[in-house]
Parts: C-alpha cells; sequence; structure tokens
C-alpha cells in the first residue's frame, strides 16, 4: 500500500470512529478527556507511528491542546508481527484489511473505554509502562505520585 492510501484509510476509519479532523490531528472529546490521535512519519524510514494523546480537560481549561504530543498520558498503536509486538507501521507490507483490523483493534483497547479519568487509570493499572508516557501533574490527579 502507498504511503498516502495508508493515511486516507486511517483517516476514514477514524471519522467512522467519530474522530473529527483538525490539521493533522484526529480529535474525539468526553468530559473528562480529549482524545488526540495523529500519524507520524518515521525520520529514518519510509514507516510511520500511530500515537494516542489523553490531554484531561481539567489540566487543559482554555483547550489550547490539540496534539498527541501535548497528551498528558501517550500511548501508540501496536501490533502483533512475526511473533513479537511492534509500534511501527509500513505501509508496503500491510494490507488495507490488516490494518483496518489492527486500527480496530487498537480503539477497542486504549480509545473506546476510555470515557472518564477512571477509566484511563485502569488503562494504565493494565498497562504500567504508560507510567513512562505521563506528566507530572496527570500522575497527581490520575493518583500515580
Amino acid at each position: 500500500m502507498e504511503s498516502i492510501y495508508f493515511q486516507k484509510v486511517i483517516s476514514d476509519f477514524l471519522k467512522k470512529k467519530g474522530f473529527s479532523k483538525k490539521g493533522s490531528s484526529f480529535l474525539k472529546e468526553t468530559n473528562d478527556i480529549l482524545l488526540v490521535i495523529g500519524v507520524q512519519k518515521s525520520s529514518y524510514s519510509e514507516g510511520f507511528y500511530i500515537n494516542v494523546g489523553y490531554i484531561l480537560q481539567e489540566l487543559n481549561k482554555e483547550h489550547k491542546k490539540q496534539k498527541y504530543m501535548d497528551g498528558d498520558v501517550r500511548a501508540r498503536f501496536s501490533y502483533e508481527k512475526e511473533g513479537k509486538t511492534t509500534d511501527y507501521f509500513e505501509p508496503e507490507n500491510i494490507t488495507e484489511k490488516e490494518l483496518e483490523n489492527i486500527l480496530n483493534n487498537n480503539i477497542m483497547e486504549l480509545i473506546e473505554p476510555i470515557l472518564s479519568v477512571d477509566n484511563l487509570k485502569t488503562l494504565i493499572n493494565k498497562k504500567p509502562v504508560m507510567l513512562y508516557q505521563i506528566t507530572l501533574q496527570a500522575k497527581q490527579i490520575l493518583g500515580f505520585s
């Protein structure tokens, strides 16, 4: 699959899942959290990363933060490839159907259940490696400090 088509598949999929596109970000808002997804081109190859930023509304009352890198908590979409977990997407080595399945699995794990700060805390407890991608303020609000 070509890179442009790869990005189009992602964009179409996220729009179907209720995300709106603003610039290069895809946004979905709950009362507690602004969920932001961004596709990042690798600086070293033709691959991509799909990043998630969880922006806590309590820390972003002015709604200035709207990019995944602004996330108070951050994560990446990942999938199994040759028996190992990877977060690196190579468009030329993935079919549209595979990509849609990977996107759906990650949405079901990292996005759909996250409707509140409590849900985000539950996700972090399930995936403690996420504590490496969380701001100090968010750690305090979520009770991890």
